[in-house]
């Protein structure tokens, strides 16, 4: 995990997902549905193919579930198709519980070093002069 300073960072992409538990009441299980909501709707492979060095990329995580002590690190992080340098997993008390129904929403953000994000820029306006 990282506990570097995120000034040194800027927000590329942050996207929302919400996942549910109907069944078991498993904060991990809703977790995991709201990481794969998110990933079907934003192009993060894409980052890979826009030229951005993966190990590089800071990705915070926010996580809000009823009974957040239940969901472990490895089970977030195995869930992401991409494996990047930097992960911040911060885990709060949030969503919604009733009977064996749990909700669980998952912030993800991912955040580039603002000297490549310049690199980035200008790569972009070359490509699009050509």
């Amino acid at each position: 995990m990282y506990h570097g300073d995120l000034m040194e960072y800027v927000s590329l992409i942050r996207e929302i997902g919400f996942g549910v538990d109907l069944v078991e009441g498993r904060d991990d299980k809703a977790v995991r549905r709201a990481i794969h909501d998110i990933i079907h709707r934003v192009a993060i492979p894409y980052l890979r193919e826009a030229g951005l060095d993966l190990s590089s990329i800071l990705l915070r995580i926010l996580i809000f579930t009823p009974n957040p002590d239940k969901v472990e690190d490895n089970v977030i992080v195995n869930e992401l198709p991409l494996k990047f340098g930097k992960i911040i997993i911060e885990k709060h008390a949030g969503g919604a519980q009733f009977d064996n129904t749990i909700a669980s929403i998952v912030v993800l953000e991912i955040n580039i070093p603002k000297q490549t994000l310049h690199q980035y820029r200008q790569a972009s306006s070359d490509a699009q002069r050509c």
